[in-house]
């Protein structure tokens, strides 16, 4: 059997004829090395195409922390707001509230959601389409907007998510995070929020082209208002805050 006929019987194998080339993954094109086959100018093109996407994912990161100003949210965060001042305005024409809802908004505490995961397509700009994340967030004083405090919680509740050993506070609420389609609202066990109130809920974002540049922020925090207390089974009352309220 030639070289020709052993990568053609590879491809065969491992790829739909259309497009082979574009699917091919660093393992499929060792295996063809092992073979004996000549896949340099695959090889090559396969590494450009991983240089080009980290390339892509470095610009998309560096241009959303260069646009993000989340110290222009502190001024809002008293309440009551004034209903007439700019923020409100935004939030207002945003959320096309009515006279009731404008005055809860008015008194909604400012909160920081930290992303604990969320669908592929709110890591890219163009998608209109609504998408579904997971949050973790907090409502006392001390860490209600501690950017550092919320996405390492967001990482250990991830971390805990794929560990075979989940404390006994946490298993229900990990249990169903497990599960992708699930939506739910939990308060976080101490064995994760220590002596904070957190809490971890799924919301969806139903035009993702609001948020700053069309993407999650790469500061791995979405900025929301909260009416009222959480609740456990039930979904939290937020709102996302328009995005020229927290960007330059």
């Amino acid at each position: 059997m030639g070289l020709m006929d052993i990568i053609a019987k590879f491809m065969s194998k491992h790829f739909t004829p259309k497009n082979w080339e574009d699917n091919v993954t660093l393992e499929q094109i060792e295996e063809m090395e092992k073979q004996g086959c000549d896949v340099a100018e695959l090889r090559k093109k396969f590494e450009d195409k991983v240089a080009a996407k980290e390339a892509h994912e470095r610009k998309l990161i560096e241009d959303s922390l260069n646009i993000l100003d989340f110290n222009k949210l502190a001024s809002n965060f008293a309440t009551p707001r004034d209903v007439d001042g700019e923020f409100m305005k935004d939030v207002v024409a945003y959320t096309k509230a009515k006279p009731k809802r404008i005055e809860q908004l008015a008194g909604a505490s400012v909160i920081y959601g930290a992303v604990v995961q969320a669908h592929y397509s709110l890591y890219e700009p163009g998608n209109n389409d609504m998408a579904a994340m997971v949050i973790v967030f907090a409502t006392d004083e001390k860490h209600i907007h501690d950017i550092e405090w919320l996405n390492a919680t967001a990482r250990k509740i991830s971390e805990m998510k794929e560990s075979g050993d989940v404390p006994r506070d946490c298993v229900k609420f990990i249990t169903t995070l497990r599960d992708d389609r699930s939506m739910f609202c939990f308060k976080l066990g101490e064995s994760l929020s220590g002596y904070a109130d957190a809490w971890c809920a799924t919301h969806t974002i139903s035009k993702p082209g609001d948020l700053p540049l069309g993407y999650l922020p790469a500061n791995g925090i979405v900025p929301f208002l909260l009416v009222g207390e959480p609740e456990e089974n039930q979904f939290p009352d937020i709102e996302l805050i328009p995005s020229r309220q927290y960007t330059k």
